[in-house]
């Protein structure tokens, strides 16, 4: 049986208990509980997958001379990839014109959102080691330390070769490692999917919300099926589109069940290279800059949300000035999220608010009820961005395998 299929059944059978079955107070705080420690486990070989793997690929794309280009092409498809996509949920906004969700008051999440200087800390610490003890959100201070190790391999290869070598060693042991986690994710897969159905289900007046949730669905849909194959087929070689969606439902599956991009990180590491066929020179080195910063799916559900806010605190039509506002905003804050993982739309949402003000400083509230699934709806863009992204690089410098759908895993 295909991963795919047996995290799908595990997500389903966990959506049918929680809708068939009642839930008393008592099971519900252990479900949760088990949901939280099922995150943390996905999340456990994150550090040592990316700061291993990274310098290695860094390394090698040093030695084919291709770590320039590599990089430049990152930069070019993760900037046009966030702009069309939040633009796709913008334009899709508009043309529904949903309508307004009134304004109720609703109690703030306790999550509190990093102050810029503290981030700035933990990105250059003043103690180095102490970037292997910081926040478990915190990502970009090890692959930092970790990029610039694997680009200093490259000089007196007599006496970097040992360090790269252990490295080398240690990036292969825990994949392996990673491999045999993947292979059983669809079981946390079924407690974090009964801990989402248990909050979707304690959602007073649901139907508020479900034009915007129609909207994300309309727009996830014709992003996975109909511009990623067409991206694909067009600039990817002209190969058969459905079958490289087909190579990353498992991915696809668990981040729009889990909405968490650091627990999706090592299944979608593990289906990049067996079924996509990218070597480790390039997903070692695509998969944490990408999942760092490449966040087109949070942009376009925040830009979309925050377009639904403007127009529920207001009785007027939103005016073109304020969706350019909106767009130029979402975009460019949506790179500045790489120590928020699962929460992404929340903090994009509140610097939006914020940063809009004129009374809707705390507008982010409205939508405080439904950010699970807000939350699952960017995860899944977000993966779908980083597979493309990493697939198109892994092409155009000719880094790439060809995997038959028949030995997918």
């Amino acid at each position: 049986m295909k991963l795919w299929t047996k995290y799908l059944l595990s997500s389903l059978t966990a959506v049918a208990i929680a809708l068939l079955i009642p839930l008393g107070p008592g099971l519900t705080e252990i479900l949760n509980l088990m949901n939280h420690y099922a995150l943390s486990l996905g999340r456990y070989l994150l550090f040592p997958l990316t700061f291993f793997s990274l310098a290695i690929a860094v390394t090698q794309l040093r030695r084919y001379k291709k770590l320039g280009a590599v990089m430049l092409r990152l930069v070019i498809l993760t900037l046009l990839s966030t702009a069309l996509f939040l633009l796709i949920g913008m334009v899709t906004t508009l043309i529904f014109n949903p309508e307004r969700i009134p304004i109720l008051m609703q109690e703030d999440l306790s999550f509190s959102i990093i102050h810029w200087k503290v981030y700035l800390d933990n990105i250059i610490p003043g103690n180095l080691f102490s970037i292997f003890s910081e926040n478990a959100s915190m990502l970009l201070p090890l692959a930092t330390l970790s990029f610039l190790l694997g680009y200093h391999f490259i000089f007196d290869k007599e006496q970097s070769e040992p360090a790269y070598n252990l490295f080398d060693s240690f990036s292969r042991i825990f994949y392996r490692i990673n491999s045999f986690f993947v292979k059983y994710a669809y079981i946390p897969l079924f407690f974090i999917t009964l801990g989402s159905m248990i909050q979707i289900i304690s959602i007073a007046e649901f139907q508020l919300y479900g034009q915007l949730l129609l909207i994300l669905s309309v727009s996830s849909l014709i992003i996975l099926l109909i511009l990623y194959p067409l991206t694909i087929y067009i600039v990817g070689g002209r190969e058969t589109p459905m079958a490289h969606l087909y190579a990353i439902l498992a991915p696809l599956t668990s981040a729009l069940v889990s909405g968490d991009l650091f627990f999706n990180y090592g299944i979608l590491s593990r289906h990049i290279k067996e079924n996509e066929g990218i070597p480790r020179e390039i997903g070692g080195l695509t998969l944490p800059l990408l999942t760092l910063f490449a966040r087109a799916g949070t942009a376009m559900v925040a830009g979309s949300s925050m377009l639904i806010i403007i127009s529920s605190y207001s009785s007027l039509e939103i005016t073109l000035l304020q969706v350019i506002w909106v767009f130029v905003f979402s975009f460019l804050l949506s790179f500045a999220l790489s120590a928020a993982p699962r929460m992404g739309v929340y903090v994009l949402l509140t610097l939006l608010c914020k940063f809009y003000g004129r009374g809707l400083e705390e507008g982010y509230m409205l939508l405080i009820p439904i950010l699970p699934i807000l939350s699952c709806f960017a995860a899944l863009i977000d993966t779908a961005v980083i597979t493309l992204v990493t697939r198109l690089t892994a092409f155009q410098e000719d880094l790439v395998d060809h995997v038959s759908p028949k030995h997918y895993i």
